[in-house]
C-alpha cells in the first residue's frame, strides 16, 4: 500500500531583545526524525528536515536503519549520499529488508567533527528486491590469495551482511562499493585444473550459488642445471605458482618403480624424498599440481656416487663390510646399484649411510683366495672408481660324497658316521676315504633317518620306531667301530611321539619323553626323564624336567657341559638358552632371546671354541657363549639350510653334506678362517 505523508513545517520564532543576556550560538546541524515517505516490495523511502545546518563542514547525510535500535549506527544498514543537504532531503533504502518484519531508522548527518543523528522511528516493512548478479571479474593469471570481483545491484554498504564460499571454503570479503563486492581467494582452496568451482554468497540474508568454470594460474618452473642435488636429503623442484595437494610424483625412465614417491608442495617448491634409481644425473620429473601433470625438466642435477678411492679391502664371505664413498642413497638401500665382477659373488646390503655402505659377500659354492672388483652404478652410469676386495672361505670342500650321504651326522674321532638304508657308512676326513661299515638288523624296513644319534664312549646309539598292530616300539642300537658290530639294546621306554630332547654325557645318555596311560574311556600323558647306563645297559627313569610345553629342545656341549635351546616364534614368545643340572636332572634357564624359527639342527653338537652354530628354518645363527649373543650368520644363500642341520662338529670345524653342481661335497666349515 502506498502511503503519502504530506508535510507542513510551522516555525516561529519570538525574538526578544536584552542588551544584558545572549544565548550561545549553534555550530553543529540539527534535523528532525526521518519520516516513512513510501513503503512497498521494492523497499522504503525515508525522509527528513533541516532544523539548523549549523556551521560545521558536512561530510554527509543520509539514513541508518535495522531491525534492532541498539547501536544502529554500528550494527544498521547505511544509505547516504556526500555533501551537504538542502533543508529536506529523502533517500530510498532498496535492500536488507524482509517483508513483515519491524525496523528503526534515524537520519545521520556526518560532519568533521562526528555525527548527529535523530531519534529513531520505527516501521514494518513490506521488502526489498534482492542482490541481483550481474558478472564475476578476476585477473586471468589469478592465484591464492588474489582478489575475485563480484558486480551486481542493490548491494548493502555493510560489509557484516557478506559472506562468500569457494568449493565449500570461507573467503574473506575485502572491499565493497556501490556496483560491487571483492573478496579474497581462500589459502587453502581445493581446486583441480579442467573443473568448475562452486561459489556460494549471501548478501543481507539472500543466498546465491554459482558454478563457474575456474582455474588458477599455471606452474612456473625454474630451469638450472647449476644447482646441485644430494641423494641424501629430499629433492627439491624449484618454481612459483606451485601450491597444490599432496601427490605422487614421477620420475620419467624410473629404474625401479617399486616405491611410492609422494611430493609436498608450497608457492615456491615441490619437495619429495628420492626414492627411486634415477637413469641419468639430470632426470624429468612428473608432477601433477592441481590435478595437471607438468613434465619437470632441466631444473637440478644430481651429484654422482663413487667410492672413495684406493680402497682395498681383506676380509671373508659372510663378514659385513664398511665401504666408504659418495652420496649413495640412504632412504632405501635397494636404490643403490651396486656390481661385482664375479658372477659366484653375492651381494647382501645391510645399511646404507649417504657416506659409507654396510656389505656383506655371500657365494652359494665354496671360494678359497677370491678377489673382485666393486662398483656403484651412478644414476645409469657405472662409475670408474672401484674397490677392490679380497675374500677368505670359511668353507672348504674336502672330499667327494655318495649321492646317498645327504643323512644325519655323527661323529667319533676323526670319523663321521651316517645310516643309510639300514647301513652303517664312515667317511674318514683324514685319509678322505668313505665306506660302507656294518648292516643294521632290519625289524620291518631298513633304518635310513634315526630319530635319536648319538655318540658315548667311542660307539654310536640310535634309535627307531616301529608302528605296527602289536604295538609302538621304540628299538634302540648300539654300533662299535672297532668291532663293527651292530647290537639290539633295550627298548626306549618312551613313547617315540613324545621324545622332545636327547644327548648324552658320560656313562650316560639322557632323554626327555613321556609314556600314554591308558584308562577306559581316554588317555593321559606321563612326561618323564630316562637314563641309560651304556655300561650296565639298563634304562632307569625319574621326575621330568620341567620345561615349557610346545617345541623340542636342541643339545650342544660346552667345556663339557650340556646346553640347550627351546622355543621358536609360532608357538613361543621366547628362545631360551637352558643348562642341564645333572644332580637334580633339570634344566636351568640362563637366558631368554627374542624369539627365532624353528631350530633344524638334528644331531647333538658342539661349540667351536666360544661359539656355536646352528641352523634354523629360516637363517644360520651363531651363538656366543661368553656375551650370551645370538646373531644371524650368513655364509651364502639359502642352499646350506637344506643339509647344514645335518652336520656335526670336529675339533674346530663344522662337517655338513652340500650339493655343489650336482655333486655331493663334504664341506668342512671353519669360522677362524
Amino acid at each position: 500500500m502506498m502511503r503519502k505523508l504530506l508535510i507542513t513545517i510551522g516555525i516561529c520564532f519570538g525574538l526578544f531583545a536584552c542588551e544584558e543576556e545572549k544565548l550561545p550560538e549553534v555550530t553543529n546541524p540539527r534535523l528532525s526524525v526521518a519520516y516513512i515517505q513510501e513503503i512497498d516490495s521494492t523497499g522504503v523511502v525515508f525522509a527528513a528536515n533541516i532544523i539548523d545546518i549549523g556551521k560545521q563542514e558536512i561530510i554527509e547525510h543520509g539514513f541508518y536503519y535495522g531491525p534492532s535500535v541498539i547501536n544502529i549506527l554500528q550494527a544498521g544498514d547505511k544509505i547516504k549520499k556526500d555533501g551537504a543537504p538542502e533543508s529536506f532531503f529523502e533517500l530510498k533504502a532498496t535492500h536488507s529488508l524482509e517483508k513483515g518484519k519491524q525496523y528503526a531508522v534515524v537520519a545521520f548527518i556526518k560532519t568533521a567533527e562526528g555525527i548527529t543523528h535523530s531519534l529513531p522511528t520505527t516501521f514494518v516493512s513490506d521488502g526489498s528486491p534482492s542482490f541481483i548478479f550481474d558478472r564475476i571479474e578476476y585477473n586471468d593469471k589469478v592465484y591464492f590469495n588474489d582478489t575475485i570481483r563480484v558486480y551486481g545491484k542493490n548491494l548493502s554498504p555493510k560489509l557484516g551482511t557478506y559472506k562468500a564460499k569457494m568449493n565449500g571454503l570461507e573467503a574473506r570479503i575485502s572491499a565493497l562499493a556501490d556496483e560491487y563486492f571483492e573478496f579474497i581467494i581462500p589459502d587453502n582452496l581445493d581446486i583441480q585444473f579442467g573443473t568448475t568451482s562452486r561459489f556460494d554468497f549471501e548478501i543481507s540474508g539472500k543466498n546465491l550459488t554459482l558454478q563457474l568454470p575456474f582455474q588458477l594460474r599455471e606452474p612456473e618452473f625454474e630451469i638450472n642445471i647449476e644447482r646441485f642435488i644430494n641423494l641424501s636429503q629430499p629433492v627439491v623442484l624449484k618454481g612459483k605458482y606451485l601450491r597444490s595437494n599432496p601427490s605422487e610424483i614421477r620420475i620419467v625412465n624410473n629404474l625401479s618403480s617399486n616405491y611410492h614417491i609422494s611430493g609436498t608442495f608450497t608457492d615456491s617448491t615441490i619437495v619429495f624424498e628420492p626414492r627411486a634409481i634415477f637413469p641419468n644425473d639430470n632426470p624429468s620429473i612428473v608432477v601433477q599440481v592441481r590435478g595437471k601433470e607438468y613434465i619437470v625438466e632441466n631444473n637440478f642435477k644430481l651429484l654422482p656416487k663413487f667410492f672413495a678411492p684406493n680402497q682395498v679391502i681383506n676380509s671373508s664371505f659372510g663378514e659385513k663390510l664398511i665401504i666408504k664413498g659418495n652420496n649413495f642413497n640412504p632412504y632405501i638401500r635397494e636404490l643403490n646399484i651396486f656390481k661385482v665382477d664375479n658372477e659366484d659373488v653375492i651381494m647382501n646390503i645391510h645399511d646404507v649411510l649417504e657416506n659409507e655402505v654396510e656389505i656383506v659377500f655371500l657365494s652359494e659354492k665354496p671360494l678359497a683366495n677370491t678377489s673382485f672388483n666393486l662398483s656403484v652404478v651412478s644414476h645409469g652410469e657405472t662409475s670408474t672408481s672401484t674397490v677392490r676386495i679380497n675374500m677368505k672361505d670359511s668353507r672348504t670342500p674336502i672330499m667327494d660324497l655318495n649321492p646317498s650321504s645327504v643323512k644325519k651326522f655323527h661323529t667319533i674321532g676323526n670319523k663321521l658316521y651316517y645310516i643309510v638304508e639300514g647301513q652303517i657308512n664312515e667317511i674318514d676326513i683324514l685319509s678322505k676315504v668313505q665306506k660302507v661299515k656294518a648292516p643294521i638288523p632290519v625289524t620291518y624296513s631298513p633304518l635310513d633317518f634315526p630319530e635319536i644319534f648319538l655318540a658315548s664312549k667311542g660307539k654310536l646309539y640310535f634309535s627307531e620306531s616301529i608302528n605296527s598292530d602289536e604295538g609302538n616300539f621304540n628299538l634302540f642300537y648300539e654300533y662299535d667301530p672297532i668291532s663293527n658290530q651292530v647290537l639290539s639294546l633295550p627298548f626306549i621306554p618312551s613313547e617315540p611321539f613324545l621324545q622332545r630332547w636327547s644327548f648324552s654325557l658320560g656313562d650316560y645318555i639322557y632323554i626327555g619323553g613321556g609314556e600314554y596311560i591308558q584308562h577306559e574311556n581316554n588317555s593321559t600323558i606321563v612326561e618323564k626323564t630316562y637314563r641309560y647306563n651304556v655300561n650296565t645297559k639298563v634304562w632307569e627313569s625319574f621326575s621330568p624336567s620341567i620345561l615349557p610345553e610346545s617345541s623340542s629342545l636342541y643339545s650342544f656341549d660346552h667345556n663339557g657341559e650340556i646346553y640347550g635351546l627351546h622355543g621358536n616364534y609360532t608357538f613361543d614368545n621366547h628362545t631360551t638358552l637352558f643348562k642341564y643340572n645333572t644332580v637334580n636332572n633339570q634344566w636351568i634357564e640362563i637366558k631368554k632371546f627374542s624369539a627365532l624359527p624353528s631350530i633344524r639342527q638334528h644331531s647333538q653338537s658342539s661349540t667351536i671354541g666360544e661359539q656355536l652354530f646352528f641352523a634354523t628354518s629360516e637363517n644360520l645363527y651363531r651363538l656366543n657363549m661368553n656375551t650370551l649373543l645370538i646373531e644371524p650368520y650368513i655364509i651364502q644363500g639359502f642352499d646350506y639350510l637344506s643339509t647344514f642341520h645335518l652336520g656335526t662338529t670336529i675339533g674346530d670345524s663344522f662337517y655338513y653334506p652340500m650339493n655343489i653342481d650336482g655333486v655331493i661335497k663334504l664341506i668342512q666349515f671353519n669360522p677362524n678362517i
